[in-house]
């Protein structure tokens, strides 16, 4: 330093205490690094909150069951119109095979058991006025 000024030393004192200062800080990550990689390795407590996840609720969803449209007759042979196909007694639909065309549906055989299928009935499809009018009067 030619110019003149003069370079402030900050003694070994000062030069010991930051060092001690940086040890304590390295150490102190190193506990925590320790501590965070050993939480995620074992298994966290559950939380008492959240369900648990049951093996039959991740498996994928049901295939959904085929729709009945309508019941055919022909010669005496009854034959259903499932999912836009016409379909006899031991005909596969989808994931299901037909069991038994009945008079108003079918019966299936699923992976989950046998499951039937019917028509609506006529009164279902059938709207009543909202009121009547006399005999006589037009609305």
């Amino acid at each position: 330093m030619s110019d003149g000024a003069t370079r402030h030393d900050p003694g070994p004192q000062a030069a010991r205490s930051l060092l001690a200062a940086l040890e304590r800080a390295a150490a102190l990550a190193l506990a925590l690094a320790a501590l965070s990689g050993g939480a995620a390795r074992a298994n966290p407590l559950p939380d008492p909150m959240r369900p648990p996840l049951l093996a039959h609720a991740r498996a994928a969803a049901p295939e959904p069951l085929p729709v009945l449209s309508g019941i055919v007759t022909v010669d005496g042979r009854r034959s259903a119109i499932v999912d836009g196909r016409l379909v006899h007694a031991g005909s596969p639909v989808g994931g299901c095979t037909v069991e038994a065309v009945l008079i108003d549906g079918v019966r299936l055989r699923t992976p989950h058991g046998p499951r039937e299928l019917h028509l609506p009935t006529p009164t279902t499809l059938v709207k009543k006025p909202a009121a009547e009018h006399p005999r006589g009067e037009s609305p």
